[in-house]
């Protein structure tokens, strides 16, 4: 015997079938293992010898239906990177049309996001790097991953150093481009102010090479005046 829960859907569909209605569900199957399957359930209503018939027709969807579970899963996984990331991202698909960008790209410019998504040009680097963003994005867009520093302005018209990447990636059976481009300002600031640090340090080692150098030719001239002298 099925359990009644397995049973009643299925019954359900054929009384319907009966009253004239084509109607379709998924549902659970039991194999004859025991096991559990997911079906497409088509019940079609027809007449045979003066009679109502219904033609049920079954599909094994089990395959089908994990498929997309775990595209839900991974669609769900990256949505969730995709907005918790600190770093501005943006998504292009293979018309390079914006399809996508995440609250941290959002909240760098300052725009909302239907200024945003579905335009094909987003003002983010400056206009000196516009051609080298476009050559990584389309170099992105033919398999490669790439790279450039760049500079942008945030919202607040400040002069921002970022480092862009783009990686190809596959979305939905189609050629994407995801852009990501991280706050290096902090880290140039650094390296620049160590380079300013080695500078000095260098400079100062000069310096007291030099005045080694002037003593000692300072103290090897004191010794020929002395003996100069003394004869």
């Amino acid at each position: 015997r099925f359990p009644p829960e397995y049973a009643n859907t299925r019954l359900d569909l054929v009384r319907r079938a009966l009253g004239g209605e084509d109607c379709q569900a998924e549902l659970e199957a039991i194999r004859s293992d025991g096991t559990l399957i997911r079906t497409e359930v088509h019940a079609i209503p027809f007449r045979h010898r003066g009679e109502s018939h219904v033609l049920a027709i079954a599909r094994d969807i089990t395959e089908r239906k994990q498929s997309e579970e775990a595209l839900r899963a991974s669609e769900e996984q990256y949505r969730a990177i995709f907005n918790a990331s600190a770093d501005a991202m943006l998504l292009r698909d293979d018309t390079m049309m914006i399809v996508d960008a995440n609250p941290a790209f959002l909240a760098l410019c300052g725009l909302p996001r239907e200024q945003v998504v579905g335009k094909n040009h987003a003002p983010f680097v400056t206009e000196a790097y516009e051609a080298d963003a476009a050559r990584v994005l389309g170099e992105a867009m033919a398999g490669s991953r790439g790279s450039l520093q760049a500079q942008t302005r945030s919202f607040d018209g400040a002069v921002l150093d970022v480092e862009v990447r783009a990686v190809p990636m596959l979305y939905r059976g189609r050629r994407h481009v995801l852009a990501i481009a991280r706050n290096i300002t902090g880290e140039k600031r650094a390296e620049a102010e160590r380079h300013r640090f080695e500078a000095r340090l260098r400079q100062a080692q000069k310096m007291e090479a030099i005045g080694q150098l002037t003593g000692g030719i300072a103290h090897d001239f004191n010794n020929i005046l002395a003996s100069v002298m003394g004869y």
